[in-house]
């Protein structure tokens, strides 16, 4: 979880501060945050999360991928050994 601490004087003007993109300077270089909605999934060190903890919403993802993935190999003539590949390196680790 998040340590940081976000002061405003109003709700309002700490929505203006949190409206969509931060911009945090280290030295010389720039670092760019976008922020996602609550409801929304966001890929964080490659586990899939949002805040409103909506468990289905990311087992949708994963159904998604899986029934994109079929119909792009669907016609495709595909080895057991590309099938596999494709399982452990392209679906899994989504």
């Amino acid at each position: 979880m998040d340590d940081s601490s976000w002061i405003a004087l109003s709700q309002s003007s700490l929505e203006h501060i949190l409206a969509d993109i931060i911009n945090l300077q280290f030295g010389s270089s720039i670092v760019t945050i976008c922020l996602a909605h609550h409801t929304k999934s966001v890929r964080y060190l490659g586990v899939w999360d949002n805040l409103a903890r909506a468990h289905r919403f990311v087992i949708a993802q994963a159904k998604d991928e899986v029934l994109s993935l079929y119909s792009k190999l669907r016609s495709k003539r595909v080895t057991d050994k590309q099938l596999l590949y494709l399982f452990n390196i392209v679906i899994i680790p989504m």
